[in-house]
């Protein structure tokens, strides 16, 4: 079977922020000023100094496993495509065990001595599971069934964690394409935050891998062939919340849906992260869609350049979906866990047909006092904020938000259409569940809330 690894190490920091690659040097961060795609940038930092990456595919195995076709094939695409996004690229093709180590340690070592640096590892080859532990199979392994002369040589994922851990970089993604156990990793629940937050600079080692245990992974780059489509953005569904940045659990989430449509379910990803309290709480982050070199000297500070995207034009574009579920459709933000609006702050993304971001509705909060009864939330009353662009033919313009509320002491189950912008929202809740609170007043229960949000263009 077939395997993969990728590995982006990554420093971070600042608050809720957006990340721009300078193609020579690095990554300039945008600092927002609340948790939300859309809101304000407040100022900007330069995130990284320098950008690495090491490139290794094995074709040529030696001891019994099958030969590759497309391993060193795929690893040139990979140093092609990040070359493209500022890395220095080191290449290598069929190490043996020896030379595999070494690779991997001093590359941990050396180029993520700083703090102020992007590292990034792709590893294609054959890998393997056993009693719950993972291997990378470098060129000369033997078998599995010469079980110790097969452990003296391959490289169990438990090891590789370790080189990991020795780089000074904040932030490791590694993306295996292999049908993969590991005993290190902790499969994420959910999808993705909304938005790029402070929690997100914090320390994290990151994995996807592109099947389960027992799986049989493809050797046709179809996993390859995604992922770097990601980084293009190409694939637009990548990018979950429509802020022109993938985080490693976009990516994940991302590659989970995609590849488990396309396989029928006989490839099924998972993606997580390390169970470490010190390497468990951030998310790596990708800018997206190609951009054009700088030519600007290193003393100069990269320039912030646009999303060379084209934006939708409301006016001309269907969009893609007029009517939403909750919490069904939802995608939550994350935060602390209190029914399946507040505080998870769901939010969905409202998209034209051709993919691009239009508007967003996000289940809010409430107004009045909440009580916490059996592990859920009772409220008074809950709001819910839809947005959409301001200008009638450039989605990428500034979003005007509006709010619908509904109150459990005088409740009516669909509101009226409330304009946002160029779009127009209009809210009903399908079913829920009233309880006297401590005042004797009705409290809606959060938990049995279903919603149903439709949407179309303001005429």
């Amino acid at each position: 079977m077939r395997r993969y690894l990728l590995v982006a190490a990554v420093c971070a920091l600042g608050p809720a922020l957006g990340v721009a690659l300078d193609q020579q040097r690095g990554v300039r961060v945008e600092i927002r000023e609340r948790e939300d795609p859309t809101a304000r940038v407040v100022e900007e930092v330069e995130l990284y100094r320098a950008s690495y990456a090491l490139v290794v595919g094995i074709n040529a195995y030696q001891a019994g496993w099958p030969r590759l076709s497309n391993a060193v094939r795929d690893a040139g695409l990979v140093a092609q495509a990040i070359r493209s996004q500022g890395f220095d690229v080191t290449e290598r093709s069929d190490l043996g065990a020896a030379d595999l180590e070494q690779a991997f340690e001093e590359f941990f070592v050396l180029k993520g001595q700083d703090p102020e640096s992007r590292l990034l590892v792709w590893f294609a080859g054959h890998g393997h599971s056993e009693n719950g532990e993972g291997y990378l199979v470098p060129a000369d392994a033997p078998l599995p069934s010469q079980a110790a002369g097969f452990r003296l040589k391959a490289l169990s994922v438990r090891r590789f964690g370790e080189y990991a851990r020795q780089a000074r970089s904040k932030h490791v993604l590694a993306v295996f394409d292999s049908c993969f156990a590991g005993t290190v990793f902790r499969s994420a629940r959910g999808a993705p935050p909304a938005a790029i937050t402070r929690a997100t600079t914090y320390p994290v080692r990151q994995f996807i891998t592109s099947g389960e245990a027992d799986q049989s992974v493809s050797d046709d780059g179809t996993f390859r062939t995604l992922f770097l489509r990601a980084l293009s953005g190409e694939e637009s569904r990548a990018d979950a919340n429509g802020d022109r940045y993938v985080t490693g659990d976009e990516m994940g989430l991302f590659l989970t849906d995609r590849l488990t449509n396309l396989t029928s379910n006989r490839q099924t990803p998972r993606y997580g992260k390390l169970m470490d309290a010190d390497w468990d709480r951030g998310d790596f982050v990708f800018r997206v869609a190609g951009l054009a070199t700088s030519s600007e000297p290193p003393s100069v500070p990269p320039v912030v350049r646009p999303d060379p995207r084209p934006a939708a034009t409301v006016d001309q574009v269907a969009l893609e979906r007029t009517s939403y579920r909750f919490p069904e459709d939802g995608i939550p933000m994350n935060n602390a866990q209190v029914g399946p609006f507040c505080c998870t702050g769901n939010v969905v993304i409202v998209r034209s047909t051709d993919g691009n971001p239009v508007g967003y509705v996000y289940f809010f909060a409430w107004e009045g006092q909440a009580y916490n009864v059996g592990g859920d939330s009772i409220v008074p009353d809950f709001a819910i904020l839809v947005s959409g662009p301001r200008q009638q033919g450039d989605t990428n313009s500034e979003q005007i938000q509006s709010r619908i509320a509904f109150s459990a002491g005088q409740l009516n189950p669909q509101s009226a259409w409330v304009q946002a912008g160029v779009l127009q929202y209009r809210a009903t809740v399908l079913d829920f569940r009233l309880e006297r609170g401590p005042d004797s007043n009705p409290y809606f229960r959060m938990g049995s809330i279903k919603v149903r949000i439709d949407v179309r263009l303001a005429s």
